[in-house]
């Protein structure tokens, strides 16, 4: 992967990833390994997060961490449900979602998350499919605001 640093003029420490070589190969492993990496870009939101295609964190960021009160090594690699409340759980409700999001394009919604501490938060998540060259699932972009 070939990283460039945009805007050095300007002061800015930017990068972007070559994103062309993952696409002609149309490897959706390295494509997601690829948008795992890259930036946030900072917008109106409390936490952004990735999922791999079977619904595990991809990435975590600190917005995350202050959310949810987990630190990236904690987080990554977890299925997201998670984060979810016993009776979501239970129920069938965050894969329901994700389902949802897969067919869709993308899902919003307000549902109760877990914090580390097991408290409650409210929140408005947004999840938006991921997919690779071929049309297929390679992950998700979670969106969440905090409606406490």
């Amino acid at each position: 992967m070939v990283i460039e640093r945009v805007r050095r003029d300007t002061g800015v420490a930017g990068c972007t990833r070559n994103l062309k070589s993952a696409i002609r190969k149309a490897d959706s492993s390295l494509l997601m390994t690829t948008l795992a990496e890259l930036p946030f870009a900072p917008v109106d939101i409390a936490t952004d997060f990735k999922l791999s295609a079977d619904g595990r964190i991809a990435t975590w960021n600190d917005q995350a961490q202050e959310m949810f009160g987990y630190a990236d090594e904690e987080a990554i690699g977890r299925h997201f449900v998670w984060l979810c409340p016993l009776e979501q759980v239970q129920s069938g409700e965050p894969e329901r979602t994700l389902r949802v999001a897969a067919e869709s394009g993308s899902v919003q919604e307000d549902r109760w998350l877990l914090r580390r501490d097991h408290s409650k938060i409210r929140a408005s998540v947004q999840i938006r499919a991921i997919r690779n060259t071929q049309a297929n699932i390679s992950g998700f972009a979670i969106s969440t605001h905090g409606l406490d």
